[in-house]
């Protein structure tokens, strides 16, 4: 559900912040190109605020508990996904 930003499997929400939601869109959107980590922490976060590499792998673990086989992290570089 886009409106709310809650992701759904089989009626059930799923267990993921807001932030995942907006992380595993862009991912999607990327068509399997790779995501660098940079252009993800200046997309999901305003200009301004320090957004970690640990506060990124959250959002990605969150995705990976539901996602494991189709987010791959890319190393040194950043996260992609594959159908």
């Amino acid at each position: 559900d886009m409106l709310s930003k809650t992701l759904y499997h089989e009626d059930e929400a799923l267990d993921v912040t807001k932030k995942a939601v907006e992380l595993l869109v862009l991912l999607l959107q990327s068509n399997g190109e790779v995501v660098s980590s940079d252009e993800i922490k200046n997309r999901l976060w305003a200009a301004g605020k320090n957004a970690s590499d640990g506060s990124l792998r959250v959002y990605v673990t969150q995705l990976k508990k539901y996602f494991s086989d189709h987010i791959v992290n890319v190393r040194g570089i950043g996260y992609r996904w594959i159908a």
